[in-house]
């Protein structure tokens, strides 16, 4: 026994030692708050897949929510109160390379709506609660902005489509509020690089025209030290009166084996998607 203790103790020693060697051989730390976004960018670019879940938390406006919530009426100028977007969950896995998804959602805001959302060989579908437990199944390029645009930006003159890295690098360096290294924080099972970004409406068009009451915005970012992919991004939003606003992405499991498939044809049904606000023409099975 006590010969084994040795050899235990030993293979602990040289194990160790190695460990000690590896870590002196990884990558230096980055100072640079914009440098630590570019590379999370750059570090995606021949990405295969990967796990979202997507959380809100508080109020959104419901100027805002009418342009983001089916059935929620839309308008302008910020006085059409809140409404209460705890709850909202988007999870599920992409498929970056098959370009493909598989995203379960709850809306509880909406009729506590769950359901499920599949686009798989350029076909999108759509199951809610509201409509039953079949599918209904449409063109991707119907979706109305249910799914982000997954294609390839090839051919596209756009600067962003060709180096994206440098495109954000230039937007960072543009903004009023420059970047903030915040110190580095656990990710799950790993160490990660925080970065914060104060915003205000006149930094980010797309925040000033969605919810013109915005005082202003927070995103966090973290990203992985020992691979540098992003990790989690968190935006808080103040819009005064209107009540604050959190959204939540957390990335993982990158470049991991997904396999998604579209329902089977019993699951699908023909006809228009119930849900009011989306005015989507549905495909037939097959």
């Amino acid at each position: 026994m006590r010969r084994i203790a040795s050899s235990l103790l030993a293979a602990t020693a040289v194990a160790s030692f190695a460990l000690a060697g590896c870590g002196s051989a990884s990558a230096p730390a980055i100072d640079d708050p914009i440098e630590i976004l570019v590379k999370g960018v750059e570090s995606i670019q021949d990405a295969k897949s990967v796990h979202v879940e997507l959380t809100l938390d508080g109020e959104l406006p419901l100027d805002l929510a009418g342009g983001l919530l089916p059935g929620v009426p839309g308008g302008s100028g910020g006085s059409g109160g809140t409404l209460d977007v705890g709850g909202t969950t988007l999870e599920g896995d992409i498929d970056i390379e098959g370009q493909a998804a598989q995203l379960a959602f709850a809306l509880p805001a909406l009729l506590n709506t769950t359901g499920e959302i599949i686009l798989v060989d350029e076909a999108l579908f759509v199951k809610a609660s509201p409509i039953g437990d079949k599918y209904q199944q449409f063109d991707s390029s119907d979706a109305g902005g249910l799914l982000p645009d997954m294609s390839s930006p090839e051919g596209s003159a756009s600067p962003s489509a060709t180096d994206p890295a440098g495109e954000l690098r230039a937007q960072l360096e543009d903004l009023g509020s420059p970047p903030v290294k915040l110190p580095d924080e656990r990710c799950g099972d790993t160490d990660c690089y925080r970065v914060q970004i104060k915003l205000v409406p006149s930094d980010a068009e797309p925040l000033a025209s969605l919810a013109p009451d915005v005082a202003d915005a927070t995103l966090d970012v973290w990203v992985r030290k020992n691979d540098l992919r992003p990790a989690q991004l968190t935006i808080t939003v103040d819009s005064g009166d209107a009540g604050n606003l959190s959204a939540t992405l957390a990335l993982s499991r990158w470049d991991a084996a997904v396999d998604i498939q579209a329902p089977p044809e019993d699951q699908i049904e023909e006809g228009s998607f119930g849900v009011p606000g989306l005015d989507i023409p549905s495909q037939p099975p097959g």
